[in-house]
């Protein structure tokens, strides 16, 4: 009972805050935690660690982390908005896309020549829209502000931003479906990515709907948790076990299909074995050695080959236990 009570009294006192602190603390809050949680991924060495050998995550770290902290001080009035607020919001924008596409290009693992080719071009492209966000008012031409709120007026070349900002993310997407769907070797990885992508892209859709229905709603309530998720997502799936752990759960993949049967083939001897009747611990042996072939080969898109690596045996082996 002392427990229900001592819960109860710290509910109250949190309501109790946020009735004080609104509508700051609402406005603020989505901001302020997405901060937390990209601070506490510095701090963890792991994860810091992690961030570091992977240096398209940490743009993505740095740029979505730029923006929090500008929404959160904005909103929070504790800096006077303006035009240079506004270009360094940009800019951490255009960061988070360039890390995502550098990311996704890793993803699927082109060729040297064509990766080295995508990359001078998208450097390009970035450095150029950076220059006229921070030196011109060709894309912000200056502010205003909404309220409690600040948005830019835009410049004659606004739209390059737009694009960039779009294209980019259409394009990170796009490369891991073609990864997903491809001949890539990582075809697993991209899988993976692409479900790390769709909460940002829902809420990206539902955000452009709801305005469109005439809605007040402000974005910068939903992004900085989304992007949060996004880029918690990545980093979780650079452990190649978790990967796999996440795709059994999607439905339709070979890794969900391979699973079960496995699943289905050892809860099938172990309910002949609870029942008295006498197993062979050869035969279970090699019904599962067989699954696990047999799931590796699909994985790998029918490459019996390349299964026969992966799965440190021969390719006749591995096409004998298939076909048995």
């Amino acid at each position: 009972m002392c427990n229900w009570t001592h819960g109860l009294r710290w509910i109250f006192w949190i309501l109790d805050i946020m009735e004080a602190f609104s509508p700051i603390f609402f406005i603020t809050f989505p901001s302020f935690l997405a901060i937390a949680i990209k601070l506490w991924l510095l701090v963890n060495s792991n994860k810091r660690n992690l961030l570091v050998t992977h240096w398209p995550l940490m743009l993505v770290l740095l740029g979505t982390g730029v923006t929090n902290l500008l929404q959160f001080l904005t909103f929070s009035q504790l800096i006077t908005p303006g035009v240079a607020a506004l270009e360094i919001y940009y800019l951490g924008v255009i960061l988070s896309i360039f890390g995502l596409l550098c990311l996704s290009i890793r993803n699927i693992k082109l060729s040297a020549q064509l990766t080295l080719y995508f990359s001078h071009i998208l450097n390009g492209l970035t450095t150029v829209l950076v220059l006229l966000v921070l030196g011109t008012d060709l894309v912000i031409a200056g502010y205003q502000m909404i309220g409690s709120s600040i948005t830019r007026l835009a410049g004659p070349y606004y739209w390059l931003f737009q694009v960039y900002a779009m294209f980019g993310l259409l394009l990170a997407i796009g490369l891991n479906v073609y990864g997903a769907f491809g001949e890539s070797s990582s075809g697993h990885k991209c899988k993976a990515t692409l479900l790390c992508f769709l909460p940002i892209v829902i809420s990206g859709i539902a955000i452009i709907l709801l305005m469109q229905a005439g809605a007040n709603i402000n974005a910068s309530l939903i992004l900085p948790l989304a992007t949060t998720y996004l880029l918690l997502a990545l980093i979780y799936i650079e452990n190649k076990d978790k990967v796999f752990k996440i795709l059994v759960r999607m439905p339709f993949t070979h890794e969900r299909k391979g699973f079960k049967l496995l699943t289905a083939e050892i809860e099938h001897f172990l309910g002949e074995a609870s029942n008295g009747d006498k197993v062979t611990l050869k035969k279970l042996t090699k019904a599962i050695e067989r699954h696990v072939v047999a799931l590796t080969v699909e994985m790998t898109n029918g490459n019996q080959a390349r299964a026969a690596s992966l799965l440190n045996t021969s390719t006749s082996s591995v096409c004998r236990k298939v076909n048995s």
